[in-house]
């Protein structure tokens, strides 16, 4: 997949996240589900601040490997939906309650920036600043791979979550 194709998928899944997010009414935004834990409005939180690119403007070295050879196995992790995580504390959301019009803004400025940084930076970088877990430091493009698939990710919950509160 090359930088074009990259943004194109952000492009896809913000106006997926987007859409689904617009579905629920304020009260819904705000009711905590049992399949979630989380209302869907701390979802969305949990995304934005996941999907934040700080990293991306910290410091870099020169990779080398291919810079999108990590994108694979975090696809296979992330999209497994038997498997569970648990969030990094810096990315949980807060309590709430949430404003429909502020979170679908929330969303929207963050992958807007999020874009803005994948035009604009040089993705072959390896980030130095922080690691994932079994995956250590990602170029920035695998960053933006993992935001990605982690939106995925959640996309699917809240559909989920959507699907509990209307039955």
């Amino acid at each position: 997949m090359n930088k074009n194709e990259l943004i194109a998928q952000l492009e896809v899944i913000t106006e997926e996240l987007l859409e689904i997010v617009g579905r629920f009414t304020e009260e819904q935004l705000n009711t905590i589900t049992p399949a979630s834990g989380w209302t869907a409005g701390q979802i969305a939180e949990h995304i934005a601040k996941s999907a934040a690119g700080e990293v991306l403007y910290g410091n870099t070295t020169i990779t080398n490997r291919p810079p999108g050879e990590k994108l694979p196995a975090i696809r296979e992790l992330f999209l497994n939906y038997d498997l569970k995580f648990n969030a990094a504390e810096q990315l949980l959301p807060g309590e709430g309650p949430y404003k429909k019009e502020q979170v679908l803004s929330m969303i929207d400025n963050t992958f807007r920036e999020l874009k803005g940084a994948a035009w604009g930076l040089y993705l072959d970088a390896t980030c130095t600043d922080r690691e994932v877990g079994m995956f250590g430091q990602l170029t920035r493009y695998e960053w933006i791979g993992l935001i990605t698939v982690h939106t995925q990710r959640h996309i699917q919950q809240l559909m989920n979550v959507y699907a509990s509160l209307n039955a």
